[in-house]
């Protein structure tokens, strides 16, 4: 006799309906489960950002200590000097940009030592009497070997790729900026802030950009948010003095610089470090440096020392690009000021991006901050106070 059991027909797999529905199933779970693992990635990539930061805070904070200065900005106001490059034509040591400077405080010190720091990094370098013919091009071999990994959003894509090199733009302009900079070298994803130092042009406010403005770009206003000379690098009666042009138009619509060479931020394009002592706002309420998206600008490197600092003048997270075609249509006939709207602070973390203030203190500032307080952050001693609380 067969027992009962056996005499029950086996199932020898799933039908294909039953199939179909587990496949659905697995796919709306992986639906709802991607934004959670894709929103966890990008926490753990913004608060490694959040770390990175500050540890280049401290770095300046440790030169501050040492030299009690802060760095300068960049050397750049060397070929600015009637042709001659004064700070190189006796051999001495100049840094190129703030990167160099804080390279011993953030374990580079060996590869600063392979740089040859007595002269310039840049094909335009050296060109003139007491400077070795040749010997820049020798730091062009050496600048671009390797990238600054503490310097790189993971969000940013530039860590995907960090060697930016020079290419051409159907504009005209090129990838690392100009011929005082290298042609290639490793890009960062940190630049120290100059404030409403304005980057040449004062493109901004503007009201594509929803700028709260009552009286649409009058004087008044604009002077809230342009200050100074051509990034902090051209003295009193310079070429660029008060304002080179953009949206303001003429000396009404610039106010006064906080230092000689016409920079009013922490940092501005020369090789002249300030004292936290000249920061009367207190290093809590001023923006030091932030994020931004290195690609986005072409004169963003580390050894590029036109210009490698951001505007608080460009509203955060302003997304243009450095050959993206509107530019020119933007630039209101000044000529190739692309750069003022491409070179401020921004990120790839959804809503805003990561500031470093004077305390070396980390915060994340909202994308929808009022423009003229985001302003007010970069100023050293414009005794304002901002409505907008950065930290809290």
């Amino acid at each position: 006799m067969i027992p009962f059991a056996s005499s029950k027909r086996m199932r020898a797999a799933f039908t294909l309906v039953e199939l179909l529905v587990v496949i659905a199933i697995i796919g709306i779970l992986v639906a709802l489960l991607l934004p959670a693992v894709q929103a966890a990635r990008e926490a753990a990539r913004r608060t490694q950002c959040t770390n990175q930061l500050k540890q280049f805070g401290l770095a300046l904070h440790n030169h501050h200590d040492t030299f009690k200065l802060l760095p300068g900005g960049s050397a750049l106001p060397s070929i600015w000097d009637n042709g001659n490059l004064r700070y190189w034509s006796d051999g001495e040591q100049v840094e190129w940009t703030w990167v160099t400077s804080i390279m011993p405080f953030i374990e580079e010190q060996t590869l600063k030592d392979s740089f040859h720091m007595t002269y310039g990094n840049g094909d335009c370098w050296p060109n003139s009497t007491g400077i070795p013919s040749g010997a820049s091009f020798a730091n062009v071999d050496l600048v671009d070997k390797r990238a600054f990994p503490s310097l790189l959003c993971p969000s940013d894509p530039i860590a995907a790729r960090p060697i930016k090199i020079r290419l051409t733009n159907p504009q005209g302009g090129e990838i690392m900026g100009s011929d005082v900079n290298p042609p290639s070298a490793p890009g960062v994803s940190y630049v120290v802030s100059m404030g409403p130092t304005i980057p040449d042009f004062c493109m901004y406010p503007r009201e594509s950009n929803n700028i709260n403005t009552e009286e649409n770009n009058s004087a008044s206003e604009t002077r809230r948010v342009c200050m100074g000379r051509a990034m902090g690098s051209q003295p009193s009666g310079g070429a660029a003095a008060p304002c080179m042009g953009g949206k303001a138009g003429s000396a009404s619509g610039c106010v006064a610089a906080a230092d000689k060479f016409g920079g009013v931020g922490m940092f501005n394009r020369n090789p002249n470090g300030k004292a936290f002592r000249k920061v009367s706002d207190g290093l809590s309420k001023t923006f030091m440096g932030g994020e931004t998206l290195s690609m986005h600008n072409n004169r963003n490197c580390a050894y590029c020392t036109n210009f490698l600092m951001a505007s608080t003048n460009t509203p955060i997270n302003e997304k243009h690009k450095w050959d993206d075609p509107d530019l020119i249509d933007m630039s209101d006939g000044f000529g190739e000021p692309g750069y003022a709207f491409t070179s401020g602070f921004k990120s790839d973390h959804p809503g805003g991006a990561n500031m470093l203030l004077g305390d070396a203190s980390v915060h994340f500032v909202n994308e929808s901050i009022d423009y003229f307080s985001w302003n007010e952050y970069g100023t050293i001693a414009g005794q304002e106070a901002p409505d907008y609380i950065v930290g809290n």
